[in-house]
């Protein structure tokens, strides 16, 4: 292997650590439905290596995301 393609690998693993930081990044969402009052506001279950979070999607004129309520690890 030669510098550059090194390099680029290196620059690759640096980005996906960074990204395994965000807490609803390479996560799988499920939707759910909740039973109880206290969980009314889940829509999602995301799954991750990190952990379970359950998750709520706000949407407005200018954004859409999603709000980790809880989180499991």
């Amino acid at each position: 292997m030669n510098k550059l393609s090194l390099f680029k690998l290196s620059m690759k693993r640096q980005i996906i650590e960074m990204a395994k930081e965000w807490p609803l990044y390479f996560c799988r969402l499920f939707p759910v439905a909740a039973s109880s009052k206290q969980y009314a506001s889940t829509q999602m279950l995301a799954v991750s290596h990190a952990g379970i979070r359950l998750v709520r999607r706000e949407r407005d004129a200018q954004k859409d995301s999603l709000v980790s309520i809880e989180y499991y690890r």
